[in-house]
Parts: structure tokens; sequence; C-alpha cells
């Protein structure tokens, strides 16, 4: 009787521990994001208990995403390295009690490149950043209208069906152009020879 008390006893013991070590877990996930906003596969993602200084790591995904499961609740730090990168650190990530917190990371590129004549003032390499902008307005966008003069397009209700597709073409093209001459449209009168 006394040894089945005693394993009912254990086996209670064994329950309340394994649920009390898993109610003190959270999740930290995130992607980590080049200047563009795309995903950087294959980047190391480290996450930093800034109490007990224990470490955990991982790659991210083909789509730039990582995640750390089981993380104790507690004051966090995460960083992202990748070559071809800066290296990122988010601080002062809290992980809550049996929630997902959310890091995305951005870095920026990065690197150096050989100097020949600045190894003179004591420079043999020197460092660069990138980051990445779309701008409007560095090539200009050209659209020609070939319009038939044969006469063919007054057969059928063509011409009246041409005109409202070409003003919603302009229309739609003309707030794009941010500086005089970015969008250039022309009409170019077509007929066969015969």
């Amino acid at each position: 009787m006394l040894k089945r008390l005693c394993a009912v006893l254990c086996g209670a013991l064994l329950v309340a521990a394994s649920a009390f070590a898993q109610s003190g877990d959270g999740t930290v996930l995130g992607t980590v994001l080049d200047a563009s906003g795309a995903g950087v596969p294959n980047a190391e993602v480290q996450l930093l208990n800034a109490n007990t200084g224990v470490k955990n790591s991982t790659k991210t995904d083909t789509n730039g995403s990582y995640r750390f499961n089981n993380i104790l609740i507690g004051n966090y730090s995460v960083t992202a390295t990748a070559p071809g990168f800066t290296t990122t650190t988010i601080k002062d990530l809290q992980v809550e009690l049996n929630k997902a917190t959310t890091a995305n990371i951005k870095v920026d590129g990065v690197g150096k490149i050989t100097t020949d004549f600045m190894k003179v003032a004591g420079f043999p390499t020197m460092g660069f950043n990138t980051t990445s902008t779309a701008t409007w307005g560095n090539v200009r966008m050209r659209v020609a209208l070939v319009l038939d003069v044969t006469g063919s397009m007054a057969d059928d209700g063509k011409m009246d069906a041409m005109k409202p597709a070409a003003k919603s073409l302009v229309d739609q093209l003309s707030p794009l152009a941010k500086n005089p001459g970015d969008i250039y449209i022309s009409i170019v009168p077509f007929s066969k020879a015969g």
C-alpha cells in the first residue's frame, strides 16, 4: 500500500513539475529584412536572455523568417547577422507567458573595398553601407498609340470604343509623372500601303 501511495505521489509531482515548466514559456518570432523589405535567407539569429546570459541560435528560412519556441519569460535581445549585411540588435524584448513576441529585424548592406590612393593615408580598405530606394523619373516612359487612318476604325463602332480606352490610358499614366517630360504619349498614324 505504501509503495502504491509513493508511486501515485511521485506521478503527481512529475505532472505538476511538467505543468510548471511549460507555464513559463513564450515564443519569439520574426523576419530578417533587407533595406528593400525582402526577407534575408540563411541569416544567423541569436536570442540572448539578458538576465541569465543563456543564448539560443537559429537560421532564417528561405523567406527570412525565424522562430524560437519554449523560451522562458523575461528580458531578451535578438541579433541578426548575415554576410554582406550589418549586424543588427534589438534590445529590451519582453517575452511574456504563453504569448508570441514578434521582432522583425532590418539589416542594411555593408562591405569593404580595397583602396590604392587611400593606402598612403593608412586606409587600405574603406567600408561602405548601402540602402535601396525606388524612385520614379530616372527612366522616362514613352507610349506610342498607333492609329489606323485608312477609315477601317469607323466600322463597327471601333472609333467610339477606342476613344474612352485611349482617354483612360492617358488618365492613368498622367498622375505618375513627377516631373515634366517623365511621360511622353505619341499618336502615330498608320495606313497600309497598297
